[in-house]
């Protein structure tokens, strides 16, 4: 569906908002390329799979160079021995990442995880939405609709996710992009992300 104005956002949200009730959370992800599934910048970046713990060892690595330049201390947590979690323990849909506001911080700053950050605010969404908007090209961006376990809005190009959260201490754009955390069900699979 085409919205051209924010009058008629508002009233496409709050008309979505009396289908599910009050009970339903609703998180929103605008991308400004109508055509973009939903991906994690891990998928955007190529990489469908790759192990857990091979993941975490690469992100450990980046520790020291990033502590010196925030407030937050990163702790490296992998030795000779590996990363100090049992990543065979994972089951689809069941377990929650080790070192969540780690991830969350990398993915606010452009590195690849596995997580597809949402947005609490339909107008954080609308922002990123039109953020890239330019006249000469008329890309018009995508807002999808989340309200989890279901997914009401968006059509068939949203996975299935896994809802994570937002209870995470991620930095000043986590809190003012009002984030909460899924990841899309297929990467994890075997251990893998």
């Amino acid at each position: 569906m085409m919205i051209e104005t924010i009058k008629d956002y508002r009233e496409e949200i709050l008309k979505f908002k009396s289908e599910l009730g009050q009970q339903q959370v609703i998180l929103y992800r605008g991308q400004s390329n109508h055509s973009w599934n939903i991906k994690s910048s891990l998928e955007r970046h190529g990489i469908e799979i790759i192990e857990c713990e091979r993941y975490y060892r690469i992100i450990d690595k980046y520790k020291p160079l990033i502590n010196p330049l925030i407030e937050n201390r990163y702790e490296r947590k992998s030795t000779r021995n590996g990363y100090p979690f049992d990543f065979k323990e994972y089951e689809k849909g069941s377990w929650e990442l080790p070192e969540m506001e780690y991830l969350a911080y990398l993915r606010h700053h452009g590195f690849p995880t596995p997580l597809v950050d949402l947005s609490s605010s339909c107008f954080v969404a609308l922002f990123f939405a039109c953020e890239d908007f330019n006249q000469e090209r008329k890309e018009d961006g995508k807002i999808f609709l989340y309200s989890p376990p279901q997914i009401r809005l968006g059509g068939n190009d949203i996975p299935d996710l896994r809802k994570i959260g937002r209870y995470v201490e991620a930095g000043k754009r986590h809190f003012a992009q009002q984030s909460q955390y899924v990841i899309p069900i297929d990467m994890i699979l075997n251990g893998n992300l």
